[in-house]
C-alpha cells in the first residue's frame, strides 16, 4: 500500500515539474560553483569553509545534476517523444565528465582551483546545458498534447 502511494505520487505532473525545477537549480549552482570557487580559494580556510573545496563536493554536483537530469528528462522524453533534452543531456554530461574526469589538471591537491580554465568552461557549460535541458523539457511537457492528457487524467 505504502509504494502505491509514493508511486502515485512520483507520476504526478506536479513531482515531474519539481524534479525538473530542482534539477535546473542543481545545475545551476553546479555551474555558480565551477566559475566563484577559483575565485574563493584564498578566503575559504580563512573563514573556516575549506571542505567545500574538496573533490567530494565537485563529485556530488556532478551526481546530483546527472542523475536528476537523465531521470527528469527521460521521464519527459517518455511524455512528449521529443529528443532535444537528451541530446543535451548528452552533449552536458560529456562536458562535465570530460571537464573534471578525463582532461588533464592538477591531481597535486584536492582543490577546485586546480582545474585548467578550459576545464572550468567545460563545467561550467556543462551544468549552464542541463539547466537549459531542464528548461526544454519542461516546455516540452507544457506544450505536448499527449502531456497535457496526462496532466489531466492524473488530477
Amino acid at each position: 500500500m505504502h509504494v502505491k502511494m509514493i508511486t502515485e505520487n512520483i507520476l504526478k505532473p506536479k513531482f515531474h515539474a519539481k524534479m525538473d525545477t530542482c534539477g535546473t537549480v542543481i545545475s545551476l549552482a553546479c555551474a555558480v560553483h565551477c566559475i566563484v570557487m577559483p575565485l574563493l580559494v584564498p578566503i575559504l580556510p580563512l573563514v573556516g569553509l575549506s571542505f567545500l573545496l574538496s573533490s567530494t563536493i565537485e563529485i556530488a554536483f556532478i551526481i546530483a545534476s546527472i542523475c536528476t537530469a537523465t531521470a527528469s528528462l527521460c521521464w519527459g522524453y517518455l511524455l512528449h517523444k521529443k529528443i532535444r533534452a537528451l541530446i543535451i543531456l548528452i552533449a552536458a554530461s560529456i562536458m562535465i565528465i570530460s571537464g573534471f574526469f578525463i582532461l588533464p589538471h592538477d591531481h597535486a591537491h584536492d582543490h577546485a582551483h586546480d582545474h585548467s580554465a578550459f576545464n572550468i568552461f567545460l563545467l561550467v557549460a556543462g551544468g549552464s546545458a542541463l539547466a537549459c535541458a531542464h528548461l526544454m523539457n519542461r516546455h516540452l511537457c507544457k506544450t505536448c498534447s499527449d502531456c497535457q492528457h496526462h496532466h489531466s487524467v492524473s488530477h
